[in-house]
């Protein structure tokens, strides 16, 4: 029987050669793409282990100064207090949001615990007993009353009350005038003034605030546009 032709032999060999190389570089890539999965898989592991590690440690230090505001709440609330201040000198919009929250919570844990206190039975200073103070919505740091009308100063930190946009501070005064008026509107009392001020050194004075509300009005004062 005659043999194949030598250049028909030569194709056949040569197809062989590819196909073994092709077989060949498949295989390693097949073994690197493995690999390349098998680290990934290992890195997505130590990444998920890191971050559940980091959110465990979170709720621990969360954990640890909820317990510090149960036991010591007048100080949790000054360390908070403190926090806040320094944060609105600062301009840490964010984080004077979260001291905030942290007061009014605090203020609420408070007002859940504590025994009744004993109040006045006089419209005027029943509302002066249990002003809400360093809570929102003005965050008070001491209030004050004084003559025989019925004018209250409040007292704030500066930098907190002027952080907020002209229609935020309005909003706080608002929001804590109204319900005190209303409320002694109906016991007869209609001259209720609130003033805010500065907190200071000195006695407040009217000419000092940043805000007042009487008889149903609420408006900034200059200093208290231009802060």
């Amino acid at each position: 029987m005659p043999s194949a032709p030598a250049p028909r032999l030569q194709r056949i060999a040569a197809a062989l050669v590819v196909i073994a190389f092709t077989i060949g570089v498949g295989t390693l890539i097949g073994t690197e793409f493995g690999h390349r999965r098998a680290a990934n898989q290992l890195k997505d592991r130590a990444e998920r282990i890191r971050a559940s590690e980091a959110a465990k440690a979170r709720r621990e230090r969360e954990e640890t100064r909820r317990e510090h505001e149960r036991e010591a709440p007048e100080k949790a609330v000054d360390d908070a207090n403190d926090a806040l201040l320094r944060a609105a000198k600062a301009g840490r919009r964010g984080a004077v949001a979260r001291q905030e929250a942290t007061l009014d919570r605090l203020a609420r844990r408070q007002a859940a615990s504590k025994q009744d206190d004993p109040i006045s039975k006089h419209p005027y200073w029943r509302e002066v007993d249990r002003f809400p103070i360093k809570e929102g919505p003005l965050f008070a740091q001491q209030i004050g009353t004084y003559g025989d009308g019925h004018l209250l100063f409040v007292s704030i930190f500066r930098a907190h009350f002027c952080l907020k946009s002209e229609r935020e501070r309005r909003e706080a005064v608002r929001k804590t005038y109204e319900p005190i008026a209303r409320r002694l509107h109906r016991r007869k009392i209609e001259d209720f003034e609130l003033f805010v001020v500065p907190l200071g050194q000195t006695a407040p004075r009217r000419s000092a605030a940043l805000a007042r509300a009487t008889d149903g009005t609420v408006v900034l004062t200059g200093r208290g546009q231009s802060c």
